[in-house]
């Protein structure tokens, strides 16, 4: 069928969210020439599903973010652009860069250490910089600010600041663009030698966090401004093992179970002397 090649042949070098689009126009137009009586019946109902493959979820573990932090905070061309600042408060937000952007100081609650996440600062095109109210009514929420982050606000000099300064200003005090900011961003990574991190690598580090934290997908959804969990969860979430905490709670909880046979075999032997058929002992 002429429609089934062409959207296979589509996914070949499309996203599948791509093709899924081209298909609903495709199954439109067709669906309104058989309501006209042009064809009997639109050819897309018999084409299969659009599944498209999944991308991993990679987030930087512990180590990796402790060597990115060194070095940039070593890197003067980083340093100038505020680069190791917004990576820390990326880091510890989970916060997307364009909400960290539009923060100004009194989103700070200094009593109860905390920050309100209101806005979204983006480009459009013939306006320019705007800000707008998030991407949807879950982006805009209230987030503990880890200590870490409120000593590095206070040494900003964000307690003694004007309500309506900017947290992160451009070098004129305005809005950073998060166009250009994100490209220094990626050079900075890359010359510290993470050429894969994107500003969406950190959003996903601090929510892998959460989740090896042992927080809920709820909590971490609201946390993260997803109006749903499994959004959280799906696209997210680095299920890689971080460490050997869950090594060394399983060894906690079951160590003391281990048979005094562990490390021989049934017939007597040591493990140690056990040779394969078909391969080399030392394979």
């Amino acid at each position: 069928m002429r429609i089934e090649r062409f959207l296979r042949a589509s996914e070949l070098i499309m996203q599948a969210n791509t093709v899924r689009s081209i298909r609903t126009v495709v199954s439109g137009v067709l669906g309104h020439a058989a309501r006209l009586g042009a064809i009997r019946t639109s050819p897309t109902r018999d084409a299969s599903r659009i599944e498209g493959q999944k991308k991993e979820i990679r987030a930087l573990t512990a180590a990796e973010r402790a060597d990115l932090m060194v070095k940039l905070d070593a890197d003067e061309v980083a340093e100038s652009h505020d680069i190791p600042d917004l990576v820390a408060f990326l880091l510890g937000t989970g916060c997307r860069i364009g909400e960290v952007i539009a923060l100004q100081v009194d989103a700070i609650d200094w009593e109860a250490r905390t920050i309100s996440i209101t806005g979204n600062v983006v480009r459009v095109r013939g306006v320019g910089l705007v800000r707008h109210s998030g991407k949807t009514f879950s982006a805009r929420r209230v987030l503990p600010l880890p200590d870490f982050l409120m000593e590095l606000m206070e040494k900003r000099g964000a307690r003694d600041a004007s309500p309506e300064d900017l947290l992160f200003p451009n070098t004129q005090e305005g809005w950073r663009d998060p166009h250009n900011t994100g490209a220094r961003l990626r050079d900075a990574v890359r010359r510290a030698g993470y050429g894969w991190v994107t500003t969406h690598v950190f959003r996903k580090t601090a929510i892998t966090v959460l989740d090896h934290a042992g927080l809920t997908a709820r909590a971490i959804a609201g946390h993260s401004g997803h109006s749903r969990p499994s959004i959280t969860q799906d696209v997210y979430m680095d299920r890689r093992a971080d460490g050997r905490q869950a090594a060394d709670a399983l060894d906690a909880a079951m160590g003391s179970m281990r048979p005094q046979s562990f490390g021989r075999l049934k017939g007597g032997g040591d493990l140690e002397h056990r040779t394969f058929h078909g391969s080399d002992q030392h394979g």
